[in-house]
């Protein structure tokens, strides 16, 4: 495949060179940071902050608001780590998003309310200008035509020509073209007096021409007041234009809303459990002291049962070992005591006291019959000692 090869006159370089100077693209800090925006549909994945304070701008909302809330949220949770931080601006982010919610549902019921508002002073000030049954239509000219914002400027070229002619005292051929093309066939109330009073301007009537010197200007000054009227009024109409038509129900924002709050209450309930845990731990000193210590888990709590003071002399340690219920070995009592002999069970039953005493006393061994008829010996205190 063969390839062409053309050759650029210097002539053609010069004008590439010219228009490339052209087309460079914004130059100031302000131009490149908007551009810089122009691939960025909705924001939501934006990390920097002026990013997302443009964007913020953009869609009418205030950045500055939306700061304040997470810097009050930080102030009133106080996060001890990263983890909690992140929580605490997931829960700010909810809160904006349920506030900005409410906030267009709103902003568009209000909207609508003052577009209503609008087209209802525009028909006020149509029928205040037009005679009854005389509504504006495609067939009155250019009063009555479509609105746009050409609209409103040739009429006012129209009234401004009249007023000319009527100071230079002339009426020139175009006059019919130009009442033609303001009313057509059904002018607007200050319309018939212009023109009634412009055809007494040029009588020979000495009377009707000062009358009509008089009363011409205040006609066509009060039309170019109406048309001005008409002018606001249908920008007004026009900036609110987007509130046109079925918004958002009610129900509809009420249950994005409800989902937002529970959102909002499983962070809150997270951001408490992480605290609650962290409180366990201790300081963040203590913690690394555990893990150094080779401790798997936070400190035992301290036993709350009170301890028992410890039995002093014989005669402490058997009632210690009585009020126990185990037995085991007992001191030798003290001259003139005799101690209690804890109780001995098997299946057949416990000694009885008094044998027990006996056998103490003389030092001999006891023996009892166990299960089955067999003898098991008892030694005596001394050697149980």
């Amino acid at each position: 495949m063969s390839t062409a090869h053309h050759e650029v006159s210097a002539q053609q370089v010069a004008a590439n060179q010219s228009n490339a100077q052209k087309s460079t693209g914004p130059r100031t800090p302000e131009g490149k940071a908007r551009v810089a925006l122009n691939a960025i549909k909705h924001g939501a994945y934006a990390k920097a902050d002026h990013v997302r304070r443009q964007i913020m701008a953009r869609r009418g909302e205030d950045p500055a608001e939306y700061e304040q809330l997470h810097q009050d949220l930080v102030d009133s949770c106080q996060p001890d780590d990263a983890l909690q931080a992140m929580v605490v601006k997931t829960i700010g982010d909810k809160a904006w998003q349920k506030l900005q919610l409410r906030r267009a549902f709103m902003d568009r019921q209000l909207g609508s309310l003052q577009l209503t508002q609008a087209r209802f002073e525009r028909r006020q000030h149509a029928a205040r200008r037009w005679p009854v049954g005389g509504y504006p239509r495609a067939d009155q000219g250019l009063c009555g035509s479509k609105d746009s914002p050409e609209k409103f400027e040739q009429i006012l070229e129209h009234l401004d020509r009249l007023q000319e002619w009527f100071e230079q005292e002339t009426c020139p051929d175009e006059y019919p073209g130009v009442m033609g093309a303001l009313y057509g066939e059904f002018p607007t109330l200050a319309g018939q007096q212009i023109r009634a009073w412009f055809i007494q301007f040029f009588e020979e009537d000495e009377a009707k021409i000062q009358e009509a010197r008089e009363e011409l200007p205040k006609w066509i000054a009060k039309e170019k007041r109406d048309v001005l009227q008409d002018r606001e009024l249908y920008h007004r109409e026009l900036a609110l234009r987007s509130y046109d038509g079925p918004g958002m129900p009610e129900e509809t924002v009420m249950a994005r809303e409800a989902v937002l709050e529970r959102q909002m209450t499983e962070h809150t309930r997270l951001l408490l459990q992480l605290k609650s845990k962290r409180s366990l731990w201790g300081s963040d000193s203590e913690a690394a002291e555990m893990v150094q210590g080779g401790t798997d888990g936070p400190p035992a709590k301290e036993s709350l049962q009170p301890q028992a003071p410890e039995a002093e002399g014989a005669a402490g340690k058997q009632k210690l070992e009585s009020e126990k219920g185990t037995a085991g070995k007992d001191d030798r009592p003290s001259s003139g005591e005799t101690p209690e002999l804890p109780r001995t069970e098997d299946s057949g039953g416990a000694i009885a006291k008094e044998e027990a005493e006996v056998a103490l006393s003389e030092g001999v061994s006891v023996q009892k019959t166990g299960q089955g008829g067999q003898t098991n010996p008892i030694h005596d205190v001394e050697s149980m000692t």
